[in-house]
């Protein structure tokens, strides 16, 4: 069993390191912040929204993941969540309707990781 913390319509994208361009992936999907009511865990995960199973599902605690907005973005938002301890990356592109929910979403979630 989980406790959803938070939640945000949100796709993936792919970094290009050679030329530093962030590609957003088609796929619509969610975001969450899920608390384990099992081992009391808190998990940042990454699904389709057409699917159960979550594709990325890392465990995260406070102060080892930094979630930052890309500010080079011109045409929406989008976020890196950037692990600490082994510099692993991943970059998602926001597709909520109402723009007020990223900001309330990004301030919450760096709470989480902060605390």
């Amino acid at each position: 069993m989980a406790q959803v913390l938070l939640e945000l319509r949100s796709g993936r994208a792919d970094f290009d390191t050679n030329t530093k361009i962030v590609t957003p992936k088609p796929d619509k999907g969610l975001l969450r912040l899920v608390k384990s009511l099992d081992d009391n865990l808190t998990h940042f995960i990454w699904m389709k929204r057409t699917e159960q199973t979550p594709e990325l599902d890392l465990i995260v605690f406070p102060g080892e993941a930094d979630f930052k907005k890309v500010t080079e973005c011109s045409d929406g938002d989008a976020f890196l969540l950037e692990i600490k301890n082994t510099r692993e990356k991943h970059f998602f592109w926001s597709q909520e309707p109402y723009k007020d929910k990223n900001q309330i979403f990004y301030e919450q979630i760096c709470r989480e990781f902060s605390s």
